[in-house]
């Protein structure tokens, strides 16, 4: 909410009147966060997080830039066509690794994320770039330790996911 206006977690897109178009064609279909101003402008952006392990068994073979190509083309399919046609917005699809990394797609978004917060906080650079990289990294091994383990202790009201993590960023 700091460079981008009309952050929503999970905004329901358009129901669909008669409209062709490929991918997901259900009236509840919902990206995970929408916002303004992040490409351009006006332009309302959409994105879908998901968070890929490498060392899956179905993985082991595939090289992680081919892992997250696949990723990203299959979530480009399912929200893409319909975001662009019926919501005349963008799509980005945020694909990260549980080891930290990410695809080409998040990695442009992360620039152009820390050139609009570097500039409005008047601070370098790679100092915000180095400090998205960090909250990120740690965001994905918070889910992935509740993950592999579950919620232990208290229930807190503030979410640990990646989504989350992403949101005050914007």
């Amino acid at each position: 909410t700091e460079v981008c206006r009309d952050v929503v977690t999970e905004p329901q897109l358009i129901p669909l009147k008669n409209e062709k178009v490929n991918g997901t064609q259900g009236d509840r279909a919902a990206p995970d966060i929408s916002s303004r101003g992040m490409w351009s402008t006006f332009e309302r952006t959409f994105f879908d997080v998901q968070v890929i392990h490498p060392n899956c068994p179905s993985y082991l073979d595939t090289p992680v830039e081919k892992l997250f190509e696949r990723a990203e083309n299959r979530k480009l399919s399912k929200y893409n066509s319909r975001i662009i046609q019926v919501e005349k917005g963008s799509f980005t699809p945020l694909i990260y690794s549980t080891f930290g990394g990410w695809s080409k797609c998040a990695d442009s978004y992360h620039k152009r994320l820390a050139k609009l917060i570097s500039a409005k906080r008047n601070q370098e650079y790679s100092k915000v770039m180095s400090h998205m990289r960090i909250k990120i990294r740690f965001a994905i091994l918070r889910s992935t330790l509740v993950a592999l383990r579950g919620e232990r202790g208290k229930k807190k009201e503030k979410s640990t996911d990646c989504d989350s993590a992403l949101i005050p960023l914007l």
